[in-house]
């Protein structure tokens, strides 16, 4: 039996690491907050706006609604493994009830009449109108 003397939040600093030092134009972080202490995650915060002002769009998963709300321009909900909404913040913080009433369930927006489905164009249904363009999740 092998023991790992790392932490969960060292090991999550030791991958970011890795992947911003190629200084990537693209980069997707699954919960890249989760398990990291107070004074990292201010960090990471401010290095992940650096990394966006200088042009790198950031896609990153989060659970909590105040990291989305700080760093976000964009905004994806998935549910049931399905993209439910795709929006900007400032159209969230505007009309937040009215669209997030909409998630009622996945069922209820898979056949919505005129629009259609985000992930593959499908005119049958979907949430996202045909006229508006698809913005990224977490590009500033």
């Amino acid at each position: 039996m092998s023991c790992d003397p790392k932490s969960h939040g060292m090991k999550k600093k030791l991958a970011l690491a890795a992947a911003l030092m190629p200084n990537p134009d693209l980069l997707f972080l699954d919960e890249p907050f989760e398990g990291v202490d107070a004074v990292a995650s201010r960090m990471l915060r401010d290095m992940l706006l650096q990394f966006v002002n200088r042009g790198t769009t950031v896609f990153l998963t989060s659970h909590v609604l105040e990291i989305v709300e700080k760093l976000c321009t964009h905004v994806g909900i998935i549910a049931q493994g399905r993209l439910v909404l795709q929006a900007s913040m400032d159209d969230v913080r505007q009309n937040g009830t009215s669209l997030l009433a909409n998630i009622d369930s996945t069922r209820t927006l898979a056949r919505t009449p005129g629009t259609q489905d985000p992930r593959n164009g499908d005119p049958r249904g979907g949430i996202a109108p045909r006229s508006s363009p698809e913005p990224s999740i977490a590009q500033r």
